[in-house]
C-alpha cells in the first residue's frame, strides 16, 4: 500500500511540475531542476582548488602553495571560499537564504574538494548561522554558535569548545577585519587548528595595506601548524 501511495505522490507531482513548473530561485524563470534553471546552475560553477595555494586560496600557476605561503604565511590558517563574489553567484547566495541547504551543498562540495580534515566543531561566523548548522549536520559534527559580535566587540563562550579542537569556520562573505576579531576571540580556546571557509570572496589577499599589515601576530602564529 505504502509503495503504491508514494507511486501516486510521484505521479501528482510529475504532473504538478509539467503544469505549473517550478520557479528557478535566482531568476524566477519556469524549471525543471530543484532551485534552480540550467543558466543559473551554470554561474555557480565552484572555484576549482586545483590551482589555488592550499593555505589562502590565491591563484597559483604550479605547485601547492603561493609564493607569500611558501615564505611567511600572511594568513595563520587555512581559508578557502566557494564563489568569487564578482560572479552573479552573490544574487543566489543572497536569495538562496531561503533554501540554505541548497547553498550548504554547495560548501560541502567544496570542503570535499578541499579535502580538509572533519572538524571536531562548526563554527558559524555573523551571518552563517543557516548555512553552519546544516553543514554540521552534513558532516555529522558538532555545531557551536559561540561567536558574538555587538559592533568592533568580539565575545567568545569558550567554556562550549574544547581545547585543541580543530574548527572549521563557515562564513557568508568574510571580511579582513571579521576574521581578525574572531581568531582574536577564539584564540582564547587554545584551538589545535582552524580552517575556514567562506560562500563568496571578500577581500584581497595581498595588497599593499596587507603586506605591512597581516592577520597574523605572536598570537596567532600558535595557530598556523601544518
Amino acid at each position: 500500500m505504502d509503495y503504491f501511495f508514494q507511486m501516486i505522490l510521484s505521479i501528482l507531482g510529475s504532473w504538478l511540475d509539467c503544469i505549473f513548473p517550478p520557479l528557478c530561485e535566482v531568476c524566477k524563470e519556469r524549471c525543471h531542476t530543484r532551485f534552480f534553471c540550467a543558466d543559473c546552475w551554470n554561474i555557480c560553477a565552484l572555484v576549482d582548488p586545483l590551482h589555488r595555494c592550499r593555505h589562502c586560496f590565491q591563484e597559483i600557476e604550479e605547485g601547492t602553495l603561493c609564493r607569500i605561503c611558501q615564505r611567511d604565511p600572511w594568513l595563520p590558517f587555512p581559508f578557502a571560499y566557494v564563489f568569487e563574489s564578482s560572479a552573479q553567484a552573490y544574487r543566489l547566495c543572497r536569495e538562496g537564504k531561503e533554501h540554505p541547504d541548497a547553498m550548504t551543498a554547495f560548501m560541502v562540495v567544496q570542503w570535499e574538494k578541499l579535502r580538509w580534515p572533519i572538524p571536531d566543531v562548526v563554527v558559524p561566523l555573523p551571518g552563517a548561522r543557516c548555512f553552519a548548522k546544516s553543514f554540521s549536520s552534513w558532516l555529522e559534527t558538532s555545531y557551536a554558535p559561540v561567536l558574538s559580535r555587538c559592533l568592533d566587540q568580539w565575545d567568545c563562550d569558550v567554556e562550549a569548545l574544547q581545547e585543541d579542537q580543530t574548527l572549521l569556520l563557515l562564513g557568508e562573505k568574510v571580511s579582513r577585519s571579521m576574521l581578525q576579531g574572531a581568531i582574536e576571540a577564539l584564540s582564547e580556546a587554545f584551538p589545535k587548528k582552524i580552517y575556514v571557509l567562506s560562500l563568496l570572496h571578500d577581500f584581497p589577499l595581498f595588497d599593499a595595506e596587507c603586506s605591512s599589515s597581516p592577520v597574523s601576530d605572536s598570537l596567532f602564529r600558535d595557530l598556523h601548524r601544518s
